[in-house]
């Protein structure tokens, strides 16, 4: 099992009592594909039983509900959807365009 890390992102503290809210916290995680914040409960104990947290097998963690779709519709590492991309495929291809260009700069002589 891979850790990262953002496993374990960080606390959440949402105090709305003073507009007749409640307190809300825990733990929470992040997607694994567009690190957005997901509530740890949510993975562990979801709202109702008909809603399971989307998993992403290939990269072994949790995703968002748009990441979670995307990944099921498009497929994991689609190049048209990028919502679909590993964290590590975004550093591969950023570096990937750094090098071409550096090589094109040498190329042309700037």
């Amino acid at each position: 099992m891979r850790h990262s890390q953002f496993d374990g992102a960080g606390y959440r503290l949402s105090d709305n009592r003073c507009s007749g809210g409640l307190v809300e916290e825990g733990d929470i995680l992040s997607c694994k594909h567009c690190f957005a914040l997901i509530p740890k409960k949510d993975v562990t104990q979801p709202k109702n039983m008909l809603s399971v947290r989307a998993f992403c097998h290939a990269c072994d963690g949790s995703l968002c509900t748009r990441c979670g779709m995307d990944t099921q519709l498009y497929g994991h590492e689609n190049p048209d959807h990028w919502r679909t991309w590993p964290h590590l495929m975004w550093i591969e291809r950023a570096i990937a365009e750094t090098y071409r260009r550096a090589q094109n700069a040498r190329i042309l002589g700037i």
